[in-house]
């Protein structure tokens, strides 16, 4: 699964629980290399970055240290940080209290 599988498959349930996200792309006008893939609000008011990466941790699977950077920043804020390689992985974070379906 590429990359960009898992994060369809991450925005398709965000949307399909009527939650607020962001899907970006680093470098874009306007966005700081590094930003997570998603960007979301779990269900305490918290900022959520979301870095995704190859669940068959092919191609470019390293997190890079602009990356990390961001993630860093989002903490020293009270936000959350996580990279995620697996949509398993995603809802084991329990951001939200709905049930999940596929």
């Amino acid at each position: 699964m590429k990359e960009s599988a898992l994060q369809n498959k991450i925005t398709s349930y965000l949307k399909k629980q009527n939650r607020f996200y962001i899907k970006t792309q680093g470098g874009m006008a306007g966005v700081q290399i590094g930003t997570p893939d998603i960007i979301t609000i779990d269900d305490n008011g918290t900022l959520v970055g979301l870095e995704l990466k190859r669940p068959d941790h092919k191609g470019n699977y390293g997190v890079t240290i602009e990356q990390k950077h961001q993630g860093e920043k989002i903490k020293q804020f009270n936000g959350r940080w996580y990279v995620i390689d697996s949509f398993m992985k995603f809802i084991d974070l329990e951001l939200f209290e709905k049930e999940w379906s596929e």
